[in-house]
C-alpha cells in the first residue's frame, strides 16, 4: 500500500477528530494513540525498502537473492497445495494454502471480487471457494507466510514481494518461477480473485485477459459504505493489529468500488458472463443481502433486496 493515502492522522487531535466527528463514532485514548503509531511508521516507510527489491529488512535467514526466490518458489508451492485454515491469520510458513476444503475444480470460471478493505470480501471470497471448487488468488495469503510480516508495519513491507507472489514477477524472474496465478490458469482452475475494484478499467482488462485464455468470468460487487468500512476496520485493528490506513478507506477507496461495478457493469459487460452485487451493511450475525443480480452470479445465494441500493 502506497503511503499516499488522503488524510493526514499524524497526531491525537487530528485522529479524534475524525473518528468522533466525521466517523460520528467513540473510541478510547489507547486506540486514539495506536492509530497514531501506527500512522507515523506508515508515513516513515519507504517504497524503495519494501522487501521485494531491498535487503534492509529482510529477515536474515532470507537476505540473498538465492534464499529469496527459494522462498518465494516454497510460498507458492504451499499456496497452490495446501488448504485454507479455518483461521486465515493462523496462515503461516509451512501452514495453510489458497484451496478450498472440497477438491479444486478445473472448469475455467474465474470469479472477481471487489469492495472496499474490512467490507467482509474474504467471507464472501471463502463462500464462493468452497461453493465453486476455486483458488483464492489473494495476496494476503502471501503475506502471513513472509517472515517480515510479523514486524511493525510489516504488510506494507510486504505488500508488493505478496503480490508478485500471486499474481507474478514479470520480467524480473531469473528463477523462471511460476507464480500462483499462472500455476492455477496453466491447469484451468477455477479462481477468487478479491480486488479493492477503484479502477474500472483495471477490472476490465483483467477480465479481457481472463477470457481470452477461455475463463468465464463473473463479477461480484461486496457493498459496505466508506464509513461503515472504515469503523468495521477500526474494530478489526482493534482486534488483530491489521492496521489499514483509515484515511486510505474513507478518502481514497471511499465509495469507489460501488462505481466501478455500475460502470463494469455498463462499459465492459462483454467480459463477463455475469454480475452481482452483495450488500454487508447488516447487523451482526444477519446474512448479507443480494441488491443487484444479472446472470448466474454467486450473490444469487443471499437473499433479494431490490430495494436496496448499497
Amino acid at each position: 500500500m502506497s503511503a499516499n493515502y488522503s488524510r493526514l492522522l499524524r497526531d491525537d487531535d487530528l485522529v479524534q477528530h475524525f473518528i468522533e466527528k466525521v466517523l460520528q463514532f467513540r473510541t478510547t485514548p489507547k486506540i486514539i494513540r495506536k492509530i497514531v503509531t501506527s500512522e507515523k511508521m506508515l508515513m516513515d516507510f519507504k517504497e524503495e525498502e519494501n522487501t521485494l527489491i531491498s535487503t534492509k529488512h529482510r529477515d536474515r535467514d532470507y537476505v540473498s537473492e538465492l534464499d529469496r526466490w527459494n522462498l518465494r518458489e516454497r510460498i507458492i508451492s504451499e499456496l497452490y497445495t495446501l488448504q485454507r485454515l479455518e483461521n486465515e491469520d493462523e496462515t503461516t510458513l509451512g501452514a495453510g494454502g489458497a484451496l478450498p476444503r472440497i477438491p479444486v475444480r478445473s472448469e475455467r470460471r474465474a470469479f472477481i471480487l471487489i469492495g472496499p478493505p474490512a467490507s467482509g470480501k474474504s467471507s464472501i471470497a471463502n463462500a464462493i471457494s468452497e461453493d465453486e471448487g476455486a483458488i483464492i488468488l489473494d495476496s494476503d495469503f502471501a503475506k502471513r507466510k513472509l517472515p517480515e510480516f510479523e514486524y511493525d508495519c510489516g504488510a506494507t513491507l510486504v505488500q508488493e514481494e505478496s503480490n508478485k507472489i500471486v499474481f507474478g514477477f514479470g520480467e524480473n524472474n531469473p528463477q523462471k518461477i511460476q507464480s500462483l496465478y499462472n500455476r492455477a490458469i496453466e491447469n484451468g482452475n477455477n479462481l477468487v480473485i478479491p480486488k479493492v475494484g477503484p479502477d474500472p478499467k483495471s477490472i476490465i482488462k483483467l477480465a479481457e485477459t481472463l477470457t481470452k485464455i477461455d475463463y468465464q468470468v463473473n463479477l461480484t460487487l461486496v457493498s459496505l459504505k466508506r464509513r461503515e468500512a472504515t469503523i468495521r476496520a477500526l474494530h478489526r485493528f482493534n482486534t488483530t493489529k491489521r492496521y489499514v490506513p483509515l484515511g486510505y478507506i474513507f478518502d481514497q477507496v471511499g465509495n469507489d468500488p460501488l462505481l466501478t461495478y455500475y460502470l463494469v457493469k455498463e462499459k465492459g459487460q462483454e467480459f463477463f458472463s455475469s454480475f452481482g452485487a452483495i450488500s454487508t451493511d447488516v447487523n451482526l450475525n444477519e446474512a448479507p443481502e443480494c441488491i443487484d443480480l444479472k446472470g448466474d452470479n454467486p450473490a444469487k445465494k443471499y437473499k433479494l433486496n431490490q430495494d436496496r441500493f448499497f
